[in-house]
């Protein structure tokens, strides 16, 4: 599915379990208004004195980590966390060890849900936003309202936030930390007719106020759903990418100034879309270079593109054809990873120049991933390189290399 070096924490559901129940949009407030994050002192109190203390035996990411919805991201080449559902509790671990294993991390009080009946995605379901090694974000929506839940430390202290959010908002699609101060949180509503509106908040204090800055009655798109969006670390600049299933299209907005405003891209792709394309990859810099990949199925075959941009130039639009999109990744500074299927065969490609050229890495995992339904693909450093593969039965598949993807071992 979709894959990350920053996460962006977009959830990544298996496949067929989301389905949306249908709403019609209703009118938001303005987008200049301002909700501040509160939580009684009590509540804040008892936060405070969580600690992120094992409350498991240390064990393989297979034996800890048999979760729905399963997601790794790791720090660097031995600190990482996972977190997926267990029955209906959100669960997170850690690593210290560079993924040899794993521990259960104490939390804070947090909703349930049954993900097996409802599928990832909906009120209640806890949203983490995973932006460092000290700081994480929990987020929910419960009774009209978003609820965080953040810590600064790791885990061992916690502070709560809530407002109020629109009348039907029921997804909270995308989530960012650049920083300590700067944040943001998509929220859309049911998906109805191949359309969801977007509701885009946005904090500079680090979550104490949060303003609703842009929604789809005024610059967002509002035809299409599950959004990919990143800001690039000055705070301003940002890219959204977002399909819409009506007119096979990718929508792609751009802003300057963190969300205020932003100015649709108009690209042309040399190909006709036969069904709905899948965005699969959303990057902003803060030099104002922006790259968005996205796989097309076509009458010729199913073709990669991805598109570049910088300081407001025209895209630059490269494809590359393949079999199905595993995965995708980046490496900084203009490295792209790729994992395919192809007749039976998972092969990792690679890109030294923005996609505009490409060459295979090591040898097909076709033995490790074959029965997998759902597959990540994360870059630690350019060396290190993990891909957490799900079977149908929800077995873990956790595989390391320290190679920049050459050699595989299993942890």
């Amino acid at each position: 599915m979709h894959a990350r070096v920053v996460l962006l924490a977009s959830i990544v559901g298996i496949t067929g379990l989301l389905a949306g129940c249908g709403a019609t949009p209703t009118e938001p407030p303005a987008a200049a208004s301002v909700v501040h994050g509160h939580g009684t002192q009590a509540a804040g109190s008892a936060l405070q004195r969580i600690a992120a203390k094992a409350t498991t035996t240390p064990a393989t990411f297979a034996n800890a980590v048999h979760a729905i919805d399963a997601q790794i991201h790791m720090f660097d080449d031995r600190a990482g966390v996972a977190w997926g559902y267990q029955g209906s509790h959100f669960v997170l671990y850690a690593t210290e060890d560079g993924a040899h294993t794993w521990v259960r991390q104490s939390l804070p009080p947090l909703p349930t849900d049954d993900v097996v009946a409802n599928g990832p995605g909906g009120v209640d379901y806890v949203y983490p936003i995973v932006s460092s090694k000290r700081m994480w974000s929990l987020v929910w929506i419960d009774t009209g309202e978003a609820h965080i839940l953040t810590t600064r430390d790791g885990g061992s202290t916690w502070s709560p936030s809530t407002f109020s959010l629109p009348a039907g908002v029921s997804q909270v699609a995308f989530g960012e930390w650049q920083g300590a101060k700067a944040g943001w949180l998509l929220f859309e509503d049911d998906a109805s007719g191949g359309a969801a509106a977007k509701y885009l908040f946005a904090t500079t204090d680090g979550g104490q106020a949060w303003h609703m800055v842009n929604n789809s009655q005024d610059e967002l798109v509002h035809n299409g759903y599950a959004a990919r969006l990143d800001f690039a670390p000055n705070g301003k600049t940002g890219l959204y990418a977002g399909v819409d299933d009506l007119t096979k299209t990718v929508n792609v907005v751009e802003t300057i100034d963190g969300g205020l405003h932003w100015h649709t891209s108009a690209l042309t792709l040399p190909s006709q879309a036969t069904a709905p394309p899948v965005v699969e990859f959303v990057k902003a810099n803060s030099n104002q270079s922006l790259m968005v990949a996205f796989m097309v199925p076509t009458a010729n075959g199913n073709q990669l593109y991805v598109c570049t941009s910088t300081y407001g130039k025209n895209w630059t639009v490269d494809d590359l054809s393949v079999g199905q999109v595993q995965a995708m990744s980046a490496i900084a500074p203009d490295g792209l990873v790729l994992l395919e299927l192809r007749n039976g065969e998972e092969t990792i490609l690679r890109s030294l120049d923005d996609g505009q050229s490409w060459y295979t890495v090591g040898h097909s995992l076709q033995g490790s991933l074959a029965s997998a339904i759902h597959i990540t693909l994360d870059i630690a450093d350019p060396a290190t390189w993990y891909i957490l593969a799900l079977d149908s039965k929800l077995n873990a598949t956790l595989l390391r290399s320290q190679d920049g993807g050459m050699h595989w071992q299993v942890m």
